[in-house]
């Protein structure tokens, strides 16, 4: 509908890693519908720099043309600040964002007591949500009142704004099926969300997902697929942003098991990988966690090669002496952020003498190692 989060940026404040604090926006634009986007493609990206830093008064700070031996380009900055990782880039102060027109909002229940005779139901309803959100002709639905809705993927619900036509959807679903409806649906909850485990699911409408669910480790997908994309998520962007193109185009997320054969025997089928030099983004970066430095979790496989290479030349303008060096984030794995600068250890505190009535007793230590070896990601599933 409106995108993602990084396409409702109008303009940008923060301080660099150089001290500079600065505020961006873009500045010139062109019409892009002829591509499909609903939004103009930024073209120009301008800033200032503020001339008084040591003003506390914001009514008084002082914003001018940066000065000369400023060299940080503001079209790469916008670029990698929307999509590119937080915690890397330096220090945002405040962001103006693009409002949207308010649409009602509509919740629907799907309400299936924990019975044996509603447990075929259950799997019915994950096969209507997946028509619903992806093949909405199979039921009448107009693409419009599709991309009003999504479903999360540890819920029973579908969650709507503005037109959206999920009861009719629902009993033309049932009569395509010869099916009775033997659970309802609520349009407000009372009060409470209901916690129950999600609805298996079936679907075998697109091949490249049928191959991923017949194939899959059942046990590990322990949801249903997170339909929270598609709308504008495509045609919004400004092309100007480093998000993952995998959460551009993925109509929806699986949590999958990325042992055994899949890199062998499904991975070939789901991208193309002719380009041995050009490696795909799959994963969300959202969920890339503390994921061990591999080939299978790597910010290459969520970036993809060409723009991970972009994004890592921008770091290296912004912040060459690696300030701003966190773990998993954009250069903290190239050779340069190993000789970032480490803060200045503070001073341990004092001991304090122990009581001379209480016995020493045995001392020890307690230690925590973390180690996170991922096993599943969430993998972004194409299905257009």
């Amino acid at each position: 509908m409106t995108g993602l989060g990084v396409d409702q940026f109008v303009q940008i404040e923060m301080v660099l890693p150089n001290g500079v604090h600065v505020k961006f926006g873009p500045t010139e634009w062109e019409d892009a519908s002829a591509a499909g986007f609903i939004v103009p493609k930024t073209k120009v990206v301008t800033g200032v720099c503020r001339s008084n830093p040591d003003e506390h008064d914001e009514e008084k700070w002082s914003w001018e043309r940066c000065p000369e031996d400023f060299d940080i380009d503001f079209s790469d900055l916008w670029f990698a600040v929307r999509g590119g990782g937080g915690g890397t880039w330096g220090v945002i102060t405040s962001v103006l964002l693009q409002l949207h027109d308010y649409l009602p909002y509509t919740p629907y229940l799907f309400n299936r007591p924990p019975t044996e005779e509603c447990s075929p139901i259950t799997t019915q309803f994950s096969e209507f949500k997946f028509q619903y959100m992806n093949t909405p002709s199979l039921l009448n639905v107009t693409k419009e009142h599709s991309l009003a809705c999504g479903s999360p993927n540890t819920l029973d619900e579908i969650y709507c704004y503005g037109e959206e036509d999920v009861m009719q959807a629902w009993t033309r679903f049932l009569d395509l099926n010869n099916l009775t409806d033997k659970m309802a649906f609520f349009s407000r909850f009372p009060g409470k969300v209901r916690d129950a485990p999600a609805p298996s699911w079936k679907g075998n409408h697109e091949e490249n997902v049928k191959y991923v669910l017949e194939s899959a480790d059942r046990d590990s997908l322990g949801a249903t697929p997170y339909y929270a994309f598609g709308g504008g998520t495509v045609s919004r962007s400004d092309q100007a942003n480093s998000l993952s193109q995998a959460h551009r185009d993925a109509a929806f997320t699986l949590n999958f098991n990325l042992t055994g054969d899949f890199y062998e025997k499904i991975f070939p089928k789901m991208y193309d990988l002719s380009d041995k030099t050009k490696f795909p983004p799959i994963f969300g970066s959202n969920h890339a966690g503390n994921a061990e430095k591999s080939a299978t979790l790597s910010q290459e496989a969520i970036y993809g090669t060409e723009r991970l290479a972009r994004i890592e030349a921008i770091k290296k303008a912004v912040d060459p002496q690696f300030i701003f060096n966190c773990a998993n984030c954009i250069g903290n794995n190239l050779p340069e952020a190993s000789k970032s600068p480490s803060p200045p250890a503070e001073p341990s505190p004092p001991a304090e003498p122990k009581p001379l009535d209480e016995p020493s007793g045995a001392s020890y230590v307690s230690s925590f190692a973390a180690a996170i070896i991922a096993t599943t990601a969430y993998l972004l599933i194409n299905v257009v």
